[in-house]
């Protein structure tokens, strides 16, 4: 995003992102390593961590149309 000059559109999603209360923005920490070592099926880094990321909290749902989230994490596809 920084390359493409496109800084100020991603502050301001960072401002919205964190007043919703169905977006979670967490840290990469040790439990989110601890649930990727029960992933067998590999997949892409950066998606495997947002998967992670709503098993860590428990939550099933995800905001995005990529079916491999359904198909490889068993998320629920959910759109805005």
């Amino acid at each position: 995003m920084r390359k493409a000059g496109k800084i100020t559109q991603v502050r301001k999603a960072i401002k919205r992102w964190e007043k919703a209360v169905n977006v979670i923005i967490d840290n990469f920490d040790m439990n989110i390593i601890k649930l990727m070592l029960n992933n067998f099926v590999s997949h892409e880094l950066h998606d495997e961590i947002i998967a992670m990321t709503c098993k860590k909290h428990n939550t099933e749902i995800i905001y995005s149309t990529d079916e491999k989230f359904e198909e490889i994490f068993g998320l629920k596809l959910a759109s805005w």
